[in-house]
């Protein structure tokens, strides 16, 4: 009912001002142009063909030299839905994917899968709303794309960078293999209409990306008329997808399919067919792969290994049964109840296979040692990684690799994340970047596991995957570990009263758009002529890209309305009024002037807002302030144009552009318009322009004088620059009007002749940016004429593109590359999440001086220094213990340091593995100080050494000061009052260091326990130290330290640093958390396992956010190249900046060819030579590209910068060498390979 009406209105205002004939096949075009701006793509594309039938049919005349590929009619299946169409849906699947998340199980993730033409459409708005909701948890759901366009592939890798975890996959290539727990439970696709064969390929391609009962929504567009028509044209030579078929595709891959829904009123338009995947009443069999099976144990674990071996017999034998082709028929499983070594075993074991032909060619090997299983005492721990030790040298040694076989070492554990086998999955997380000739996976078991959880142990080692830490819950349940990292640690505050604030675009630094982000703004308070705006949407101009991209003069930017802000123009919603405010009221619809435009909210003068015209959207509504008021000033107010002059309109297809039209035909002019492209040629012939000429070339005033009889033209209204002003000079008629819009010539003082103004001539330069701040009065009148044009009819919204506040980016982009006919709006549908609070918290600690505090190994490095920080909290009571006592000069010094500030220090040798000698210097404290309020366990052994040369000494020996010690500390003090029991770990227990195995085992053991306190309601916090540079064992080994900092990446910290963290921790009690400064790049390539699914979070994220780092220090890793790979790098290098820049894949681009024949403009160079400085940090002038225009060219020049660069530098060929070396992490040039780090001891 809208639509028609505002169709009525639309042939009011064509018979009013065009006098078109309404059955007219450009006029209809018109009209739906006007009613429709935000169905631009579809509708000019129908135009187009319209226009271009006749041509193609007699084959005079093809789609792609008309500039319409296959990717062009791939897009428009994104708009037939519309921009409000995917927000009703997203928001209808958001609140399902949220019901569903609040009742998912702990520890599940929930798969979404969204796919076709117009993916991510519905991810930009989902995974938004995800974020923003903040009762779901990071890490239950995950989003994947497929694509089947390269566009659509293009705006999922730009949303991959707003989430990097998100998973992106063409179509085309070949889909991963996933496992049950990583195929979609939810699906959506959307159907391509103008290529159906990509439909079904795509449809056929779900069975293996969807889970048992997985849900499908499928959204389609019914055939129509126009539909038929547009696919009928020869080139496309496509058959409409009828409903009936695609329910037959989704049948075919054994979907069960319901009735479609419409979307839309009527049999035409988008519906919805909803799809599942039907649950097989069996199971299918298990594929297994060709596996023996070794499971020892002793009398304790007898039932449980008897259980895991029938399971696994089951297993082989009903895999034997359907996949005998596939697995040996003498598969294995062992079951030994034995004390034997490994050796022993695993030799007896080989030994019986020997006898069975072939049994172990390709086979693969698993062995499973339970024995220790859930062991309570340091000793017992110890002897479980001292027999992983052994097993791993046994496997080694047999060379079962070399041959073919896959061997695992599977190492159970009984709930270590509480529990006392902790110990040994520490262990074994070094062992897994150890281990030589097998694999290692660590698998958690529950206490007393239940049939389902011995099924589900069993299937995760007959049919392993990359994952290589699982957890079985007693369900039956199959969880995964994942590293990731968290906000800083700070309190909660207090919800107050909402502030007045704002979500505000800006960016740090001037000169790349994917500086681009929102940021909160403090509103002013609003005074009585000022109107408070709820933003719906805001208009994008040119100047919006300029003023991100830095080319705009300080005088430009000081002396318009807008400010140093972005955004001009908005439609919104009022949320409140000044006093003096009477003709807009809160709640009413409106579209305006402000600064600051692209925000969710904005304070706005009384005088640059007016109600939003019937029936016109919020989008299409910021299309109109800026585009018609700039053009009614000009021509009307200005150049005072009258009915039957002349009119030369440039750049008619942009925004400025149609309003122009409009306004010129609506007061009687004859108009005369210049474009940059065919497509936008066309756009002006079907909206009845009939004197168009190329705005790329210079030879338009000869051609106006041509077709004027040398006459020549009333008015100019410009946006062209350079020579270009003198040839519109050249078409001006005597008492012509020049109107400028451009800014480049003012602020270059761009200097023309002043012949031309003999023949009377005025010359007008506008900045309607500048009236409003100058001239309110005058713009509150005009703007109030020329809405009132749209109230009844006259004027209409121009056509727009939509982008999503998530899009920003894209759509700055966008416009940069001149791809709009009419307008670029950004929406904001949903919230603008503000940036996460990943700043620490400032609260402060205060202790009790009326208290005592315990720290072990608080007699030297970080121990002490923690002591001496108790101190500055308030502390004044110390039981300070180590091994050897206050003998070093270290700690004399720290102890009459702590008594000049009058605190009563007890230091005392104490070895707290020793439980009576801890005990006894805890009744000491006990007489002579006051309450112990608090415990600071720090104390460590260090013993590092590859686990092949460790033995069962030399673990428990690291081993039991952390976990003896801990227990001992735990046990005395259950009767204290304590305020916090801070136990220091590693960051290494994270990662599982090569060479410290026993240090990860004892620190890992430590986060369990603490997790166990936490349990029972008792104060625990343990942290994971990352290296620590100024106090302890790395302060005094800097040689370990930078080696270390080089494997680790990132920089170590600083002791005070490190303790503010602590505070914080202690202010906001939570979970162990590692503490560290992280680069993932550097640390993965000494880690053997850095591609183990449970890094994949953190090595996304690292990488992203890393991406800018690494640029800084690209210039120096440059120098090691030759000078061939130099050109290489540099070369590719500037291909991927490129194809960022144009929105096309690397491998379009060929670096022989003119970045300017690829759609490359001066912007864009801007841009390029920005992202060049930032890079390899040299400064190249955009004029550059005139004379190497191809990136082989550049690559050359920038090299010669390069070098330039390094000669520029006063530096010693020893000191540059000596330079290069500190910048690699070594102390000196030397030709020995680096020795095995140890970490620092907290």
């Amino acid at each position: 009912t809208t639509r028609q009406g505002r169709s009525r209105k639309s042939r009011k205002q064509l018979n009013k001002s065009v006098r078109y004939d309404l059955t007219r096949t450009e006029t209809i075009w018109q009209l739906l142009v006007q009613d429709y701006p935000d169905y631009f793509a579809p509708i000019h594309l129908v135009g187009r063909l319209g226009l271009h039938r006749e041509l193609l049919a007699n084959g005079s005349a093809e789609l792609e030299s008309l500039g319409i590929t296959g990717e062009h009619l791939s897009g428009i299946n994104r708009v037939l839905i519309g921009e409000s169409g995917w927000q009703v849906l997203a928001t209808e699947l958001g609140a399902l994917i949220e019901a569903t998340l609040a009742t998912q199980p702990e520890g599940q993730c929930l798969q979404l899968l969204e796919a076709g033409p117009c993916a991510p459409a519905l991810g930009q708005r989902l995974l938004e709303q995800l974020a923003n909701a903040p009762h779901i948890a990071k890490g239950t759901h995950h989003y994947r794309a497929i694509t089947t366009s390269d566009t659509a592939r293009h705006q999922a890798e730009q949303l991959q960078e707003r989430f990097p975890l998100i998973d992106v996959q063409p179509l085309e290539e070949t889909p991963p293999t996933l496992t049950n727990a990583e195929k979609a439970q939810l699906a959506f696709i959307s159907v391509d209409v103008t290529q159906p064969e990509r439909t079904r390929q795509l449809i056929e391609s779900l069975p293996a990306l969807l889970a048992p009962g997985a849900q499908i929504m499928v959204v389609g567009i019914s055939p129509s008329r126009w539909l038929d028509d547009l696919l009928a044209t020869p080139g496309i030579d496509q058959n409409a997808l009828e409903q009936s078929t695609l329910s037959d595709w989704l049948n075919n891959q054994g979907f069960s399919v319901s009735p479609p829904i419409a979307l839309e009123e009527g049999d035409i338009g988008a519906y919805l067919l909803h799809a599942q995947v039907i649950n097989a009443d069996e199971q299918p069999t298990l594929a297994l792969p060709a596996a023996h099976h070794l499971i020892v144990a002793e009398h304790e674990q007898d039932a449980l290994a008897t259980q895991l071996a029938e399971q696994l017999t089951k297993l082989s034998s009903s895999a034997n049964v359907s996949n005998s082709a596939d697995v040996s028929s003498s598969a294995k499983v062992w079951l030994r109840i034995s004390d034997a070594t490994p050796q022993v075993l695993l030799s007896e074991a080989l030994d019986e296979a020997s006898e069975i032909p072939e049994a172990l060619n390709s086979a693969a090997l698993n062995i499973v040692d339970l024995r220790g299983l859930g062991a309570t005492t340091t000793t017992a721990q110890t002897q479980r990684c001292h027999n992983a030790q052994q097993w791993s040298l046994a496997l080694e040694a047999s060379g079962l690799e070399g041959q073919g076989s896959r061997v695992t070492l599977w190492l159970p554990t009984q709930e270590s994340h509480t529990g006392d086998d902790a110990a040994l999955w520490g262990f074994g997380r070094s062992l897994a970047n150890e281990a030589v000739g097998h694999l290692v996976t660590l698998i958690d078991l529950p206490v007393a596991p239940s049939t389902a959880a011995i099924a589900a142990i069993a299937a995760s080692i007959a049919a392993p995957d990359s994952e290589n830490e699982l957890v079985i819950t007693q369900e039956g349940t199959r969880l995964a570990t994942r590293l990731r990292t968290l906000p800083a640690p700070h309190p909660l505050q207090e919800q107050k009263a909402a502030p007045r604030q704002a979500m505000t675009l800006g960016f740090a630094l001037p000169g790349q758009l994917r500086q681009l982000q929102w940021r909160p703004r403090q509103l002013p308070t609003l005074s009585a002529d000022e109107v408070e705006i709820r933003v719906k949407a805001t208009g994008l101009n040119f100047r919006d890209v300029m003023y991100t991209l830095g080319l705009l003069s300080d005088e430009a930017i000081e002396n318009g309305f807008a400010g140093p802000t972005l955004g001009l123009e908005f439609s919104g919603e009022v949320v409140a009024v000044g006093a003096n405010v009477k003709h807009v009221a809160p709640g009413q619809a409106v579209v305006g002037f402000g600064p600051a435009s692209f925000s969710d909210r904005l304070i706005a003068s009384q005088h640059a807002v007016a109600p939003l015209p019937e029936g016109v959207s919020y989008a299409a509504a910021a299309t109109i302030p800026t585009t018609f008021f700039t053009v009614y000033y000009a021509l009307k107010h200005l150049a005072r144009l009258e009915p039957g002059e002349k009119v030369l309109i440039h750049g008619a297809a942009g925004g400025v552009g149609i309003a122009a039209l409009q306004i010129a035909q609506w007061m009687g002019a004859e108009i005369y318009a210049t474009v940059g492209s065919e497509e936008k040629r066309d756009f002006l012939r079907l909206m009845g322009v009939a004197h168009i000429y190329d705005s790329r070339s210079l030879t338009f005033a000869e051609e106006i004088l041509r077709d004027t009889k040398g006459e020549g033209v009333d008015i100019v209204l410009n946006s062209l620059a350079g020579e270009a002003i003198n040839q519109n000079l050249r078409a001006l008629r005597p008492f012509g009007r020049f109107l400028e819009l451009g800014k480049r010539d003012f602020y270059e003082n761009t200097h023309i002749g002043l012949r031309p103004f003999r023949n009377n001539l005025s010359y007008f330069g506008i900045d309607s940016d500048q009236l409003m701040k100058v001239q309110p009065a005058l713009t509150q009148r005009l703007f109030g004429e020329m809405m009132a044009l749209f109230n009844d009819g006259t004027l209409s919204p121009l056509p727009f593109t939509a982008f999503s506040h998530s899009q920003v980016i894209d759509a700055f982009r966008y416009m940069q590359q001149a791809r709009q006919i009419g307008k670029v709006v950004v929406t904001y549908e949903q919230p603008i999440a503000p940036p996460s609070n990943e700043a620490l918290g400032t609260d402060a600690l205060t202790l009790p001086a009326e208290a005592s505090y315990l720290v072990t190994g608080g007699l030297g490095g970080f121990g002490l220094k923690t002591a001496q920080w108790l101190v500055s909290k308030g502390a004044r009571q110390l039981i300070l213990l180590s091994r050897s006592g206050p003998a070093s000069e270290e700690a004399q010094a720290a102890i009459t340091a702590f008594e000049a500030q009058g605190v009563n220090v007890l230091a005392t040798a104490c070895d707290i593995t020793d439980r009576d000698a801890l005990a006894k210097v805890m009744e000491r404290a006990q007489l002579e100080l006051a309450p112990l309020r608090g415990i600071v366990h720090a104390a460590t052994v260090i013993d590092d050494g590859l686990i092949r040369n460790l033995d069962a000494e030399r673990i428990q020996k690291v081993l039991s000061p952390k976990i003896d010690g801990a227990r001992h500390l735990d046990a005395l003090s259950r009767d204290a009052e304590l305020d916090f029991f801070i136990l220091y770990s590693s960051a290494t227990t994270l990662f599982g260091n090569p060479g410290q195995a026993n240090y990860v085992a004892a620190n890992h053991w430590l986060e369990a326990f603490a997790a166990r306190r936490r349990a029972e309601g008792l104060p625990a916090t343990c942290i994971r130290w990352g290296a620590i540079e100024d106090v302890g064992f790395l302060a005094r080994n800097t040689r370990t330290r930078d080696a270390l900092q080089e494997r680790l990446g990132g920089s170590a910290l600083r002791s005070d640093d490190a303790l503010k963290v602590l505070e914080q921790m202690l202010v906001t009690p939570g979970p162990s958390l590692g503490v560290l400064e992280l680069e993932w790049g550097a640390l993965a390539r000494f880690l053997p396992t850095a591609n183990a699914p449970r890094f994949m979070e953190i090595a996304r994220a690292s990488d992203e956010d890393s991406s800018t780092d690494s640029d800084n220090d690209i210039s120096a890793l440059l120098a090691d190249l030759s000078p061939e790979e130099l050109h290489s790098t540099v070369t590719d290098l500037l291909r991927a900046e490129l194809a960022s820049i144009l929105l096309i894949d690397e491998e379009k681009i060929d670096v022989n060819r003119s970045v300017y024949d690829m759609g490359f403009d001066s912007l864009m160079g801007v841009e390029l030579m920005t992202a060049i400085e930032n890079r390899l940090g040299v400064q190249v002038p955009v004029m550059v590209l005139s004379e190497a225009s191809t990136l082989d060219k550049l690559a050359g020049v920038l090299i010669q910068k390069l070098h330039q660069h390094d000669d520029d530098v006063e530096e010693a060929p020893q000191d540059a060498l000596a330079s290069l070396a500190a910048r690699h992490g070594a102390d000196t040039l030397t030709n020995e390979p680096t020795s095995t780090p140890a970490t620092e001891t907290p």
